[in-house]
C-alpha cells in the first residue's frame, strides 16, 4: 500500500519490542532487559512499539517477582517441613 502524497510513511513496529513481549512468557528477566533496550532505541526517533516495550518491562517485572516469591515460599515450606519431622 502506498502512502498518500504529502503524508509521512508509517513507522515500523519495533522488532526488539516484539521480541521483548514474547520473552515475557518465555523468560521474564530477559524481557525486562530487552524492553528497556527497545525503549531506549525508540527514544531518539518516534516509532511504533513503545507501548509494547513498556508492557514487556512491566509484565516481565511482575512475572519475575511472582516467580521469586513463589520459589521463596516453596523453599520455605520445604525447609519448615524438614525441621518439623
Amino acid at each position: 500500500m502506498t502512502p498518500l502524497p504529502g503524508s509521512a510513511p508509517a513507522a515500523r513496529l519495533s522488532p526488539l519490542a516484539v521480541v521483548a513481549f514474547v520473552f515475557v512468557f518465555v523468560f521474564p528477566p530477559v524481557a525486562i532487559l530487552l524492553g528497556c533496550m527497545a525503549q531506549s532505541a525508540m527514544r531518539p526517533t518516534p516509532g511504533r512499539g513503545r507501548g509494547l516495550a513498556k508492557a514487556a518491562v512491566l509484565l516481565g517485572s511482575v512475572f519475575t517477582a511472582l516467580t521469586a516469591l513463589s520459589l521463596l515460599v516453596s523453599f520455605g515450606l520445604i525447609g519448615a517441613s524438614l525441621h518439623v519431622g
